[in-house]
């Protein structure tokens, strides 16, 4: 049997008596096999990660701790696209276009579609910031679900489309990251687990 300590390590850092551990993960990417190496700057180059679920979560969650927003396309299951990481001038023609599509064939949508038409309907679009300060009932849209009947290759051209462009500031950061990984580097991110 298989028994790994990291559940260990956890239950150690939010046991009632601490009150506050920092908790230091290291990805020694030496070890990396050549295959994992390309998905996962692929996904920084492109900010997509379209590949298995628990690699684009990974990979999603990983890249926050260098500020970088990666779309998570895991499993082939999630098509929202979050609003903050669509072009601000496109956002209302994005929701727009959604919205049109779900209404017309509102037979069949889809309890969460049906969903984010009413929050759409009551209460608009919002920023996470916004949400955070209002009650379940106000809150607004963050996201725009992308049809399910969609093809993969319209998947890929409405998230083309709306996809915010990255800044140059961010271009050189996704690169020294992807630096890093081809070269073999031990790369460290932090956690602070509060009780």
């Amino acid at each position: 049997m298989h028994k790994d300590n990291f559940g260990e390590v956890v239950g150690m850092a939010k046991n009632y008596a601490t009150k506050e551990a920092r908790v230091e993960l290291d990805f020694d990417t030496s070890k990396w096999s050549g295959r994992m190496k390309n998905i996962v700057c692929k996904a920084i180059d492109t900010g997509v990660a379209q590949c298995g679920y628990e690699t684009a979560w990974w990979i999603e969650h990983f890249l926050k701790h260098y500020e970088l927003d990666t779309l998570n396309r895991g499993g082939g299951w999630n098509y929202d696209l979050p609003i903050h990481m669509v072009k601000p001038d496109k956002v209302e023609d994005a929701v727009a276009y959604v919205a049109a599509m779900l209404k017309l064939r509102r037979d069949g949508i889809g309890w969460s579609n049906e969903h984010w038409l009413e929050k759409l309907d009551k209460n608009g679009i919002k920023t996470a910031d916004e949400n955070k300060n209002l009650g379940w009932q106000e809150e607004g849209i963050t996201n725009i679900p992308i049809p399910s009947d969609f093809s993969i290759e319209d998947r890929d051209k409405f998230t083309k489309d709306y996809l915010k462009p990255q800044e140059e500031q961010e271009q050189l950061r996704r690169a020294e990251v992807i630096n890093s990984i081809r070269s073999g580097s031990l790369l460290t991110i932090s956690y602070i687990i509060n009780n």
